[in-house]
């Protein structure tokens, strides 16, 4: 006594506009060049990141919401035991585990901040020779010291999340 599934058709339908939704393409196209003409390059180019960045969040949800609504959704919550074996799964890692950061993370941190420091002012200095005062090199000094950490705790974070996922796999086998 199995009914019949329901009609399911997978798939996203292509996508349609109409002659108001062309007609506003292109008078979003022309506002930016005028803005380009008006306003200069650096302003139209935040305008258009801004408005690719509304674009792509409206576009994504509206995909979003078309494939939940496309989806089967008359066993949506319930729980077949009959589908979901634990060998399906793959076993737990120590990876979501928090952990404080230890000396070597500390280490590369400081060590990448005083190499950038050290490499980013100097360049940075012989570049800009002739505007090289004591506040500018501080400056130039002190925001390369802060890329630096933010590259190497990011490296280091990256290195031991990599040797720790490895170190796991390996004890698996």
């Amino acid at each position: 006594m199995s009914s019949a599934p329901p009609e399911f058709q997978p798939g996203l339908k292509p996508p349609q506009f109409t002659l108001r939704g062309l007609f506003f393409g292109l008078t979003c196209c022309a506002v930016l060049l005028v803005t380009f003409q008006v306003a200069g390059p650096m302003a139209a180019s935040v305008l258009i990141l801004f408005a690719l960045a509304i674009i792509a969040h409206v576009a994504g949800n509206s995909l979003g919401t078309q494939l939940r609504d496309a989806t089967d959704q008359s066993n949506r919550g319930t729980l077949n035991p009959e589908r979901a074996q634990p060998h399906h799964f793959a076993q737990t890692t120590r990876l979501a585990e928090r952990v404080r950061l230890r000396w070597p993370m500390m280490v590369l941190t400081g060590v990448c901040s005083a190499v950038a420091s050290f490499g980013g002012g100097q360049f940075l200095a012989k570049v800009n020779a002739a505007q090289a005062t004591k506040a500018n090199l501080t400056l130039a000094y002190g925001s390369c010291a802060v890329l630096g950490a933010i590259l190497g705790f990011g490296l280091s974070m990256f290195l031991k999340v990599t040797l720790e996922a490895w170190w796991q796999a390996n004890q698996a086998d």
